[in-house]
């Protein structure tokens, strides 16, 4: 195997010959020709044979070399599609995305984000997993997953997904009516509120924004999560 030439030192070689000069193909190169000149030495040596008769005044393929273009050209255009193809699929996305997520995520964001991705990637196959328990990403074999922040793992790479969302908390008339209206948000705590666990087990504690911008947690109490 050691004796296998680059590739691109047969390009080179191509090159070479098309012009009929080192100096115009080591110019279309953006390479000096006596780096042209080593690499073609390489090739040579590689290859055990002289492929090009030199002089100052002519260049020409020997035997040898005019044959091993004839065999390798093939060959190498052969190479090149497969490259050009393989380059094709990378500018076009396509295949199957594995992607676990909350529910509420879903209903949240469906309209807004998974539906424009499968107008703009029509190739890929979306899948989409909901769930509310602590599934573990990888060895449930997705390829990602939408998780609240305390949820992250710390061995995962995180980054934002979508907008931060503003909830506001509300009560019938009739809730009211019984039990009166809290003043303050840390009159919450007096109330018997709908709780919300995490996947992990933890109970959300419910913010709010000030005029300030200055945020306030409440712990709520309630008999319903």
């Amino acid at each position: 195997m050691k004796n296998i030439p680059e590739l691109q030192h047969v390009e080179m070689l191509i090159l070479i010959v098309k012009h009929g000069s080192f100096r115009q193909a080591a110019k279309e190169l953006n390479i000096s020709p006596p780096t042209l000149t080593i690499a073609i030495n390489n090739l040579e040596e590689k290859l055990g044979a002289r492929l090009l008769n030199r002089s100052t005044r002519s260049l020409s393929l020997t035997a040898i070399g005019e044959e091993f273009l004839n065999d390798v050209t093939p060959v190498l255009n052969d190479y090149r599609r497969v490259i050009d193809n393989l380059n094709e699929h990378r500018a076009k996305p396509e295949g199957v995305v594995k992607l676990n997520l909350p529910r509420i995520v879903l209903d949240l964001f469906f309209q807004r984000y998974f539906a424009p991705f499968k107008n703009e990637y029509p190739d890929i196959k979306l899948e989409l997993f909901t769930t509310d328990r602590k599934v573990n990403i990888i060895d449930s074999g997705f390829d990602a997953g939408i998780r609240y922040t305390q949820d992250v793992p710390k061995d995962m790479i995180a980054i934002p997904f979508g907008e931060p969302l503003s909830l506001i908390p509300v009560a019938s008339a009739d809730f009211i009516k019984k039990c009166g209206a809290p003043s303050s948000p840390k009159d919450l705590v007096n109330f018997r509120c709908i709780n919300r666990c995490f996947p992990g087990g933890d109970l959300y504690r419910w913010e709010f924004i000030g005029a300030t911008s200055v945020i306030t947690e409440v712990a709520v109490k309630g008999d319903l999560v």
